[in-house]
Order: structure tokens, then C-alpha cells, then sequence
């Protein structure tokens, strides 16, 4: 586990609220807690950060394995993504899933910006991930 990740998780377990961070993954905690799960508009409504802070934190702690994102809910006739907190034995699992979600968003990006620039046995190989 990597030194700010152990930060995070030790600030959380002492009650020692230090950075947006960690109020963001408190809030995602006690709403999992209560009602098991949350959303970015419950976040959003919630917290006093601006939206871009809030998602980028999001997708850090998402990447690190201590949140996981499934399904959605349905608020004011908008889609939000369900966020809940991450338990210990799946943390890292959803790493591997979250680094293979943006290689395969990157390989998708790649293969559409720069396919000219590859020979064609490697578009082919590429587009079989």
C-alpha cells in the first residue's frame, strides 16, 4: 500500500480529518455505512468543494482501490454513477480493473487518433484486447 493511501486510511481509522481528501472518502464512509452507497450529486450537494476538485479526488481514490463505482441512480431525471467505500480484501482487485479500464480507454483513444501511424498487423492486435 502506498505511504499516502496508508495516510489517508490512518487519518480516517483516528478521526483526524486533514485534507479534502480524506473529508471526501469520510463522507463516501458514512453514506456507505447508512445506506451503502453514495453519489457525486450527494458529494457535490454535500461538501464545499468545486466540482472538478471533487471528481479528480474521486478518480485518485478510485485508482488507488479505495472506492469502487457500480451502477446508477436516477436523481432529477439525471444518471449519477453509485459510489461506495472499498473493503479491505477488494482493494486490489479494483486496482487491476481501474489501470485496465484506462489502458483499454487509452489503447480505444489511440487507435482512433493515431491509426495511421501504425503498421496494420499492430492496429489489428490492438483492436483484439
Amino acid at each position: 500500500m502506498k505511504p499516502k493511501v496508508r495516510n489517508w486510511i490512518n487519518q480516517l481509522e483516528n478521526g483526524v480529518i486533514k485534507s479534502k481528501t480524506t473529508t471526501i472518502l469520510y463522507a463516501i464512509h458514512s453514506h456507505t455505512k447508512n445506506k451503502g452507497f453514495t453519489t457525486v450529486y450527494e458529494l457535490r450537494n454535500e461538501l464545499p468543494f468545486p466540482h472538478q476538485t471533487l471528481t479528480a479526488i474521486l478518480s485518485m481514490v478510485q485508482d488507488e482501490g479505495l472506492i469502487a463505482m457500480y451502477g446508477e441512480e436516477k436523481i432529477n431525471d439525471s444518471l449519477f454513477q453509485k459510489i461506495r467505500y472499498a473493503r479491505p480484501e477488494e482493494r486490489t482487485q479494483l486496482i487491476y480493473l481501474r489501470e485496465h479500464e484506462k489502458f483499454t480507454q487509452w489503447v480505444v483513444r489511440g487507435l482512433k487518433d493515431f491509426s495511421k501511424f501504425l503498421p496494420q498487423s499492430i492496429e489489428e492486435g490492438l483492436k483484439g484486447l
